[in-house]
């Protein structure tokens, strides 16, 4: 029992990193470049779309933390944190997804996808502690 809190809050802490890595990018993708906006009111007013999902990105990281410390609580950390890698999975394809133009798939980014994968499920699939 332990072990499967443990994996649901590594999971939960993956895919809340993930979404505060595409909320930012998004975010600032959209964000005057110049950071006027920093300073002045009325850039502030014009950009808080922008901002929201900024905003919203370090919130879903600070949650995720939250996640982490569960699952820290119930893993070890030799487990645990190879489990992390797989945000790397979830950013990659959604960022395709959701950015097909900027973002693409190539094949040696595949390659190192698939490596991820595989080091995670055997860092994971011995017995437990």
């Amino acid at each position: 029992m332990k072990l499967n809190s443990g994996l649901l809050y590594a999971l939960a802490s993956v895919a809340l990193v993930s979404f505060a890595q595409l909320a930012m990018k998004y975010g600032m993708s959209n964000i005057n470049s110049d950071y006027a906006w920093l300073f002045e009111m009325q850039q502030w007013i014009q950009q808080w779309p922008s901002i929201i999902w900024v905003i919203s990105g370090l919130i879903a990281y600070v949650a995720s933390m939250a996640c982490w410390l569960g699952a820290l609580s119930y893993l070890p950390l030799s487990r645990a944190y190879p489990i992390l890698a797989l945000s790397y999975v979830v950013v990659y394809f959604a960022a395709n997804l959701l950015d097909p133009i900027t973002e693409t798939i190539e094949l040696s980014s595949l390659l190192g996808i698939v490596m991820i994968v595989l080091g995670v499920s055997v860092v994971n699939s011995g017995k437990t502690h």
